[in-house]
């Protein structure tokens, strides 16, 4: 599994600031053991449409779910590309739930 992974995220209507559920996402980093500083990486994947996060891609995912349910009302596209070409997956996000999801594929 990749250690790098690069989140895109696109927006059919009005973008989410990530600023807004920072303090929501805390307890739940913590609980992941993940450092508070990759809430600066997502506001940039959630502002800019991309960013790098030194994650395995399913912590990735773990995150943007989270994040999903936080806002359910706020529907976006999450696409993560980690360093090996198979370590890909996409997300569609409406309601809070993925509505469609593919990958990331296990080859080992």
């Amino acid at each position: 599994m990749s250690y790098l992974s690069i989140l895109q995220i696109r927006y059919p209507d009005d973008p989410l600031d990530i600023d807004d559920i920072g303090d929501l996402l805390l307890p739940s980093l913590d609980k992941m053991y993940i450092a508070h500083s990759v809430i600066d990486d997502l506001r940039d994947a959630f502002d800019d449409g991309e960013a790098e996060i030194y994650l395995p891609a399913g912590m990735v995912i773990d995150l943007v779910e989270l994040i999903a349910d936080l806002v359910p009302e706020v529907p976006f596209e999450a696409r993560c590309l980690g360093e090996t070409l198979r370590d890909t997956w996409i997300r569609t996000y409406e309601n809070g739930l993925a509505i469609f999801e593919v990958g990331p594929w296990d080859y080992e």
